[in-house]
């Protein structure tokens, strides 16, 4: 074969192998392009996912009544089967009245109507109550937190089936006035107790106010604790009502922050309802409620907002 035919074939299988090269090139781009679209959809799929997520934790909007149980003279049982006919669509929390802070920082069970089962059994997170009006009985608690922690994790875990959480309701009304050690105090004692609780798959909430120097929003906001509840947003009309309610959140944030209403003051169904609209536009999901039986004319209102979005 001559050196001319033998290029003229070498050029003609060049040329074979070029068109293959580029074939296998397309059918490559072809692949990438499928699979980089196929991945952007995955992807997509998780980022949607993910927000549909947020968003479903985000509209959980909470309602927590308090029961003061024989504390106060309620009428249990019929309060009780209030709650239990609403159900969590409206009260998917309660708080009752159920131990003492004591001296020597012990914990004391009050001994009034165990109904936190019943609650439960309901589908109602239970937050039993842990009071105290007695600064006496808080400086013994400062000497021994450790102590007193350990008695409230016993008793915790030994009611796990129907206890969520604690709420902690320290009102130190006579005798000496806290000072700022003792708030300092106070802070740690919630820092070290909330940690302890969450170990073991509790929670806290904690209610304040302005009146006394044991709560220093700086200090408080810095805890671990999961709900601070005011109680000075009680009895204010309006405008009132909002300038507290902004202040506070400015400490605490919306995460940490729950906003109190109480049922002795008089309140009409449309008082509550702007209350309600209020809190929810700021942001805060979460209303604590002093105290039951709640008004039958609050209880649409209360039901819209926890269900809201």
């Amino acid at each position: 074969m001559s050196k001319n035919a033998n290029l003229t074939r070498e050029v003609i299988l060049l040329s074979e192998v070029e068109k293959k090269s580029s074939l296998l090139r397309k059918e490559w781009l072809q692949i990438s392009f499928m699979f980089s679209i196929r991945m952007n959809k995955v992807v997509l799929g998780l980022t949607v996912l993910a927000v549909c997520v947020c968003l479903t934790a985000a509209k959980q909007h909470s309602a927590c009544p308090w029961m003061c149980l024989e504390r106060c003279g309620e009428d249990v049982e019929t309060d009780l089967a209030d709650i239990l006919r609403l159900g969590p669509s409206v009260f998917n929390y309660v708080s009752i009245d159920a131990y003492d802070l004591d001296w020597g920082a012990s914990i004391k069970d009050c001994g009034y109507s165990r109904v936190g089962p019943r609650l439960a059994n309901a589908g109602i997170k239970v937050m039993p109550m842990i009071t105290t009006a007695n600064i006496g009985k808080l400086r013994d608690l400062w000497q021994d937190m450790d102590g007193f922690i350990k008695q409230a994790m016993n008793e915790a875990r030994n009611n796990k089936a129907w206890i969520t959480g604690f709420n902690i309701d320290f009102e130190p009304e006579g005798g000496d006035e806290p000072t700022y050690d003792d708030a300092v105090q106070y802070a740690n004692f919630l820092d070290k107790f909330a940690k302890a609780l969450h170990a073991e798959g509790f929670i806290i909430t904690v209610d304040i106010a302005q009146w006394s120097n044991l709560w220093q929003d700086e200090l408080l906001s810095e805890t671990a604790v999961d709900r601070f509840i005011t109680m000075q947003t009680y009895t204010l009309g309006l405008d009132d009502f909002k300038y507290i309610v902004k202040y506070r959140l400015a400490h605490y944030g919306t995460a940490k922050f729950g906003v109190g209403l109480d049922t002795d003051v008089g309140f009409s169904g449309e008082d509550i309802k702007a209350r309600l609209d209020f809190v929810h536009d700021c942001g805060i999901d979460t209303v604590g409620i002093w105290e039951t039986p709640v008004p039958s004319d609050w209880v649409p209102y209360v039901k819209a907002f926890v269900n809201s979005d």
